[in-house]
């Protein structure tokens, strides 16, 4: 989700924390037959899929609604990863944890 208060555009690029550098962070469109409740005040944009595996959510017309894409984030293995999220004068950096073992159903 993207505060209404920043309208330009986003790059979020997924990265793997020391590691080996061989896991990979995928983020997925959520496939059309998934259905989640559209929020009030809350605009669903689409990202376009970079070719290092991140996203580009183009600028949008100042609005007092948040923006928000909705897809699906995966690795292929535990360990310690993050996102940097670059806009025009910021860059952020959301960083997680995926722990071993079997994925809830």
């Amino acid at each position: 989700m993207v505060d209404p208060k920043y309208s330009g555009p986003l790059l979020v690029r997924p990265f793997q924390l020391a590691g080996d550098g061989k896991s990979t962070v995928t983020l997925a469109d959520l496939p059309p037959t998934d259905v989640i409740k559209q929020e009030p005040r809350v605009t669903v944009v689409p990202a376009l899929h970079t070719t290092g595996g991140g996203l580009y959510l183009d600028a949008v017309a100042p609005t007092s609604f948040w923006r928000e894409w909705n897809g699906v984030l995966s690795t292929d293995s535990p360990g310690c990863f993050g996102l940097q999220v670059d806009g025009d004068a910021f860059t952020e950096f959301v960083l997680f944890v995926v722990n071993p073992g079997t994925p809830p159903g």
